[in-house]
């Protein structure tokens, strides 16, 4: 049976529990937290050292794997056997038989870590029908923010648009990383506080004046002076703004702009989620599409795919990673 996180989550905190757990996917957040119960919530200390078995897939077979998860607790209701890595199980036959017998009393958890099943084989399709099972995806740029945001939520402190702008340009897909960044934040603001600018470029690092939101906010309104300033700033630090994220990241900004041109005409919330943005932000995109005509954005777009090859060298350039930057910058505003 296929369930959400949402769903697992809390039928762990009902005490509701099943036999078999597959967990499987991209991004391995989620599912690391839902391991992170089953080896730490539902046995007590005492309890663990006689039926808690945490072994990897590397290490074990599938007939191993079938008899731990075969036996009784002992001086207790559950026993849990986690294999961590599961992918790495060379064949999954012994425990495609056993997973519709297996004791109530067992929770057998398999945990792939960044990885899936084939599921075109018979075995694998099989254990899959008898497990509770999740997949997890990566999110998108848009899902981040509105994880970030629940995070910080969650966490009874607060954060303005505009400044969860500026952290999101740092946030990577990657969720460990994520919530690592946001932890930065949260312990060291008080609860109840909002997180603001000056708390990012503190804890964080993230410079509240040149970073990668204000030099496309000073591009989308035309403000050269501004937008040269950041520029150079970036020049001159290329260690910490580097130039590939920052051409994908000015190749996403200007395709909103595109997007917000041929799409004006829908509702606002419908627009704002084909663009991937938060509806605070549509005002800046209407801006922007005075200071620059469709004809000219498709032109903007050819040069950061010009630039894009240039910074990888695969079109012959002799000059670095913040020269390439400055030049680029001047192209887009002229």
């Amino acid at each position: 049976m296929q369930k959400s996180f949402t769903e697992i989550s809390r039928d762990l905190k009902n005490k509701i529990y099943y036999p078999l757990y597959i967990l499987e996917g991209e991004e391995p957040y989620f599912n690391e937290q839902l391991v992170k119960h089953f080896e730490e919530d539902i046995l007590n200390e005492s309890e663990k050292g006689f039926n808690l078995n945490i072994v990897y897939g590397k290490d074990v077979s599938d007939t191993k794997i079938v008899a731990l998860a075969s036996g009784f607790p002992m001086f207790g209701n559950y026993n849990i056997v986690i294999v961590k890595e599961a992918q790495a199980i060379k064949d999954w036959s012994a425990l495609s038989k056993a997973a519709s017998g297996l004791p109530k009393s067992t929770i057998l958890v398999l945990f792939l870590a960044g990885a899936a099943l084939d599921k075109r084989k018979t075995e694998i399709k099989n254990m899959v029908t008898q497990a509770i099972y999740h997949h997890s995806k990566k999110l998108k740029d848009s899902e981040i923010l509105d994880f970030a945001t629940d995070f910080i939520k969650h966490s009874k402190h607060s954060i303005k648009p505009d400044n969860l702008q500026i952290l999101s340009g740092h946030l990577s897909s990657d969720l460990s990383f994520v919530v690592n960044e946001l932890n930065k934040l949260i312990l060291n603001v008080p609860e109840g506080h909002d997180i603001t600018a000056a708390h990012i470029q503190q804890f964080i690092g993230i410079n509240k004046e040149y970073n990668v939101f204000a030099l496309t906010k000073a591009l989308g309104m035309k403000k050269v002076r501004e937008a040269i300033a950041i520029a150079d700033y970036f020049s001159k630090n290329t260690k910490e703004n580097h130039i590939i994220p920052l051409l994908s990241q000015l190749h996403s900004y200007f395709y909103k702009i595109l997007m917000y041109q041929t799409m004006s005409g829908i509702p606002r919330n419908e627009l704002a989620s084909a663009m991937g943005v938060n509806p605070y932000f549509l005002n800046e995109y209407e801006s922007a599409t005075h200071h620059y005509s469709n004809k000219r954005l498709y032109q903007i777009m050819d040069l950061l795919s010009e630039y894009d090859l240039r910074s990888k060298k695969i079109i012959e350039n002799n000059a670095d990673d913040g020269a390439l930057l400055r030049e680029l910058v001047l192209r887009i505003l002229n």
